[in-house]
């Protein structure tokens, strides 16, 4: 049996700069765990997003009392009988159910 050679090994000044980039990435991300907000920054309260983005689906929030002023008694938009008509539609879409089909045959019956 031959003896194994042994290892050498670089003097630390000579591993400085291949040890440098991995020993600041481990402290980098110690510094970037979560937290708290810092000081000056602050949380915005929950569902602001939420509340934020339905304000910007309004068109116009001051319609009807526009339309007051103007006299006209009600804002532009749809009027009462097509929006009847439409919100009918929309609940009878959920009162038909859809038929069933067979287990062995999804996607392939070609009906509707």
């Amino acid at each position: 049996m031959t003896p194994r050679p042994s290892r050498t090994w670089l003097p630390l000044p000579a591993r400085l700069p291949a040890l440098l980039p991995a020993a600041l990435s481990v402290l980098l991300s110690a510094c970037a765990g979560g937290g708290a907000a810092p000081p000056g920054l602050s949380v915005p309260p929950f569902g602001s997003a939420t509340r934020a983005a339905l304000a910007l689906q309004i068109a116009n929030p001051d319609a009807a009392r526009q339309a007051q002023a103007r006299g006209d008694g009600q804002a532009a938009g749809v009027d009462g009988r097509a929006a009847s008509q439409a919100q009918g539609r929309y609940q009878k879409g959920f009162a038909e159910a859809a038929p069933q089909q067979g287990s062995f045959t999804i996607g392939v019956s070609g009906a509707k």
